[in-house]
């Protein structure tokens, strides 16, 4: 049998935490760079984490500014196609501020991502 045949993980271990309980959990996997079930058996169960993994941090107040920067461009591209289902096209002036709105935000988000290099 090979190694990866012999050391099937198939068995779950479920459990309960605070929602202050499970915030500190994971912040100390991400921290560690571990996924969660390495973490946990790392501290649990003394044994060697399979594969460190690098671990995106996560800034969940900044995601959310994006994520209504997201529906705000949305939103004027929508406005966009309205008027150009009517007959009216848009100015160049409107397409250009739409572009240039999601090229900013793509490039925040790449770099909240840590793909600015």
């Amino acid at each position: 049998m090979s190694k990866s045949e012999i050391r099937q993980r198939n068995e779950r271990v479920i459990f309960r935490l605070t929602p202050e309980e499970r915030a500190s959990f994971e912040s100390r996997c991400q921290a560690s760079g571990f996924s969660k079930s390495d973490y946990f058996r790392k501290k649990c169960l003394d044994e060697a984490p399979l594969r460190k993994r690098k671990a995106l941090p996560v800034d969940v107040e900044l995601l959310t500014r994006y994520l209504g920067q997201v529906g705000r461009i949305g939103n004027n591209l929508n406005q966009v196609a309205k008027g150009m289902n009517q007959g009216f096209l848009p100015s160049a002036n409107e397409l250009n501020e739409t572009v240039q709105d999601i090229k900013e935000l793509r490039a925040v988000i790449r770099k909240a991502l840590g793909y600015d290099h």
